[in-house]
């Protein structure tokens, strides 16, 4: 089978996508994914075939956006012209949408080619989102497909196209090792794009330097790790794969992303959140409910972060309901199970 994807840079957007494509080659489809330049090595690397936009805007989530609503809402609209051309040129047999592209994802639902929603983020959160701009169009794709835990759901029972998948991200072969193993590890990271974190960071930066435990901070693409305090304790660097380095965690401090919550609730890590704009919010009170992490003010002093980071440290109770997750999810065989869904949607629409 051939799909046509549509993506967009949005930062933790797009690790969803290329897990979908690394199961959907692995069974021998051709995959063609429609997205920025900036995602280009990665959607190549993932054994799919790049597509540039032609006249659809360029964008670069490392450098800030002066208004994100309405710079994706114009962009929207000339992703789906690009992308109804292209399934015209191209033939696909299915073709997948970033759920967040709404005028697009409309335009594919109205197409003669079956259509997946990709969601990546709770599904009643983006349901509400902005007006509920979204709804429709999920609602109506012959298959929404939720890249999180059905647990993390909270809200009404979902529709029958929706298909909750679980986490999904490219496959790593880095291997990485605690450099001592007998520390306590914490792993830092916020967002891998511009969301203006960066007085965020560098108070947590000065928090963890006095922590006794190993600490990994990633910076992300928008902003370099020297440019940061690190104590002797730390070592900061722009990314690391969240796969390897979270089974030897005993603690995940995160923006909220929906990317990395799902990363550590699969590794069994308690989580502090210090949630911003978005789905953050709403990922860290789902945390907090489900009684894995807590959440704590963007604006919190050194002081502050320090004291919640040490009792988290400490709480056995709360490592033990992480671990416990984890082990619950352990055999969530979502991907698989979707990918069997998505191959028998191979119906065109007339």
């Amino acid at each position: 089978m051939r799909f046509l994807a549509l993506t967009w840079d949005g930062g933790g957007n797009l690790p969803p996508l290329l897990g979908v494509v690394e199961a959907l080659a692995a069974r021998g489809h051709m995959i063609e994914v429609l997205g920025h330049e900036t995602q280009r090595a990665a959607i190549e690397a993932s054994g799919a075939t790049f597509l540039g936009f032609d006249a659809a805007d360029q964008r670069d989530a490392a450098r800030p956006t002066v208004n994100m609503i309405e710079w994706l809402t114009a962009f929207d609209s000339a992703a789906r012209d690009e992308l109804i051309a292209l399934a015209d040129a191209r033939k696909p047999d299915i073709l997948i949408v970033d759920a967040m592209l709404p005028a697009a994802l409309a335009g594919a639902n109205a197409s003669p080619w079956p259509t997946i929603a990709l969601i990546h983020a709770p599904y009643q959160m983006l349901l509400d989102y902005l007006d509920g701009r979204f709804r429709v169009p999920m609602e109506t794709a012959d298959l929404a497909l939720v890249l999180s835990y059905e647990a993390f759901h909270v809200g009404a029972a979902v529709p029958a196209n929706v298909l909750f998948a679980g986490p999904a991200r490219p496959k790593t072969t880095t291997e990485w090792l605690p450099a001592q193993p007998e520390r306590k590890l914490i792993l830092a990271s916020l967002s891998t794009v511009q969301q203006n974190q960066e007085s965020v960071l560098r108070n947590l930066c000065a928090a963890l330097s006095t922590i006794d435990a190993d600490v990994l901070v990633t910076t992300g693409r928008a902003l370099a790790p020297e440019s940061f305090p690190a104590g002797p304790n730390m070592t900061l660097v722009r990314d690391a794969p969240h796969e390897a380095v979270l089974p030897f965690s005993d603690l995940l401090i995160t923006h909220g992303g929906h990317g990395t919550v799902m990363a550590g609730l699969h590794a069994g890590v308690p989580i502090l959140c210090l949630p911003g704009l978005g789905d953050q919010p709403g990922n860290a009170r789902r945390v907090a409910e489900l009684g894995l992490g807590e959440i704590i003010a963007t604006d919190s002093s050194p002081e502050t972060l320090r004291a919640v980071i040490v009792r988290l440290l400490a709480d056995e109770r709360l490592q033990s309901r992480c671990r416990s997750f984890a082990e619950d999810v352990a055999n969530f065989a979502g991907l698989d199970t979707a990918v069997l869904r998505v191959e028998a949607l191979n119906t065109r629409r007339t």
